[in-house]
């Protein structure tokens, strides 16, 4: 048997509880496809590899993207002890846009959709490794979305619901989700909700001889420069989903578990090999440091939580700028955090829109030894980062 719920924790943030526990949920999108059955598994051993990698992984949780999949593969989910937060496959007719107000649907639709998603928590009820089901999925067919996160609540008062995972929430689910790419980046607290990041990451490398159309072209998260960047680039951004549980994230959703024809952004090749793909080991050291929630005290505050003041220069300074001792006096003066009007998630106080930028911060600290201090940041794309001490 299990329980789960959304209960405020000591530090008054809304959590997920299973089995009357605080859990931080972490695991990787799912779509479910393969390179020569496309929907549809070769074999019940490669239905259940998929599971056997994520908790390999460290993964304690899988999104099952947009499709439901064979009951062997929850019979699987159920046995190895994975989560799975379990989308309705969503239609393709209608499209609501980032910040939009509500669809409706004609009654003969409605129905129709709404009897299928009935269907799906009928048929799946029994397998106690679905927490949540997620209605809708970035605005993909969407409609009247508080009253169907209340059928959903009707349908199943044992499990949570998330209204619409990324883009247009109408405060109707359990979860506020968003998705914030490459990120991870904070998700507004909630006083009756859990704050969730419902897909993040989605940068990867094409690996040849393991692709599905190797003349491309391939998706936009195409963006590292080398195969061999993508374990660290990864191995950063847990860190990163670190920091913001402690303050508040109570899930995380990175994008993908396996490439997917032209996506090239997976854990795993489509064809499921690990060749110059990320070293389970390392990713798996990541995500256990995600459980249970790490307790950090803020050191020096960022941008999330104030305007602090950086210097900066768009200029390429010499090579000696990283150097503590380094006269930054001439550089500009401005409040984090850096970007364009409009940047996801994040308020910007200072104006940048070139392609590099350099910035320092001096600060004075009087406290006791640190243990494992972190640097928190948020970034559209893939920066350089170099500590300067402290």
């Amino acid at each position: 048997m299990r329980k789960v719920e959304i209960r405020e924790d000591t530090n008054g943030y809304q959590r997920i509880f299973l089995n009357n526990k605080p859990l931080f949920v972490f695991g990787p999108l799912d779509q479910g496809f393969w390179p020569d059955g496309i929907y549809l598994a070769p074999t019940d051993t490669a239905l259940r590899s998929d599971l056997d990698y994520e908790k390999m992984i460290g993964c304690n949780m899988v999104r099952k993207h947009v499709k439901v999949e064979p009951e062997r593969w929850y019979y699987w989910a159920d046995t190895l002890g994975l989560l799975v937060w379990q989308d309705f496959p969503s239609p393709q007719d209608i499209f609501e846009s980032p910040g939009s107000a509500d669809n409706t649907r004609p009654s003969d639709q409605a129905a129709q959709i709404e009897t299928e998603m009935k269907a799906m928590v009928d048929t799946h009820r029994n397998h106690p490794c679905i927490m949540m089901w997620v209605a809708f999925n970035e605005g993909w067919g969407q409609y009247d979305t508080v009253r169907i996160a209340n059928l959903f609540k009707s349908w199943d008062p044992t499990r949570l619901v998330d209204d619409a995972s990324g883009w247009n929430d109408f405060g109707a689910g359990n979860v506020l989700d968003s998705h914030i790419y490459p990120g991870p980046g904070p998700v507004p607290v909630q006083v009756d909700r859990a704050s969730v990041i419902g897909e993040f990451g989605g940068a990867g490398f094409p690996i040849p001889g393991h692709l599905w159309n190797p003349n491309g072209p391939f998706s936009d998260e195409q963006d590292l420069p080398n195969a061999a960047t993508q374990q660290p680039w990864i191995v950063d951004r847990l860190g990163a989903v670190r920091k913001l549980a402690a303050n508040g994230i109570s899930a995380a959703v990175y994008t993908q578990l396996s490439d997917v024809e032209n996506e090239v952004n997976g854990f795993l090749t489509y064809d499921r090999t690990t060749d110059q793909k990320a070293d389970p080991a390392a990713i798996k050291q990541a995500a256990n440091r995600l459980y249970p929630l790490p307790d950090y005290a803020v050191v020096v505050p960022d941008a999330q939580d104030q305007a602090e003041q950086w210097r900066y220069t768009l200029q390429q300074p010499p090579p000696e700028w990283i150097s503590p001792a380094y006269n930054d006096s001439g550089w500009l003066l401005g409040n984090a955090a850096f970007g364009t009007p409009g940047t996801p998630n994040l308020p910007v106080g200072t104006l940048w829109n070139t392609s590099d930028i350099w910035i320092r911060r001096t600060f004075n600290y009087s406290g006791g030894a640190l243990n494992a201090p972190a640097l928190s940041v948020i970034t559209m794309k893939m920066p350089r980062f170099i500590s300067m001490g402290i």
